[in-house]
């Protein structure tokens, strides 16, 4: 069982994996009650025999009722929100690597820069790497970023 998480924290790739295996390895659901083993037994009811989770007893109330539905659809909720986590993460990938490719256009079609008579081309050359290389890994959040007119 994992040390319980601050729910500030950022999810680790190990806890992750960890939700994934539990959400895996538990009975398939949603679970519904199933009044012919008591009150308060739930099982999922969706295959060709029951499967059952137990006796679940939550009490009375508004809030009775509330940890019922979070329950009896965990794990097909936590499926559902780790397969939208990754198709997020994909997504965000890929508008990382658009953006990086845009920056990259945009750098090569930039006027060339002017520098003073005197100025050392290797050192011209290198500064002009140098801000091309922080604009490239760091984007926008570059201190030397300044967007296109229009852009």
């Amino acid at each position: 069982m994992s040390a319980r998480v601050e729910s500030s924290a950022r999810l680790s790739p190990e806890r992750e994996a960890e939700i994934a295996a539990r959400a895996e390895a538990a009975t398939p659901g949603p679970w519904e009650a199933n009044a012919e083993y008591g009150a308060h037994f739930y099982a999922y009811l969706g295959g060709p025999y029951l499967l059952g989770v137990g006796t679940l007893n939550f009490g009375e109330g508004s809030a009775a009722e509330a940890d019922k539905a979070l329950t009896v659809n965990a794990r097909e909720d936590i499926r559902q929100l780790l397969a939208e986590l990754a198709a997020v993460r994909a997504e965000r990938d890929q508008a990382e690597t658009r953006v990086r490719k845009q920056i990259a256009d945009d750098l090569h079609r930039a006027e060339l820069p002017s520098f003073p008579r005197d100025e050392s081309p290797e050192l011209a050359a290198k500064t002009v790497r140098s801000v091309d290389v922080r604009i490239a890994n760091w984007g926008d959040t570059a201190a030397y970023w300044v967007p296109k007119d229009g852009a």
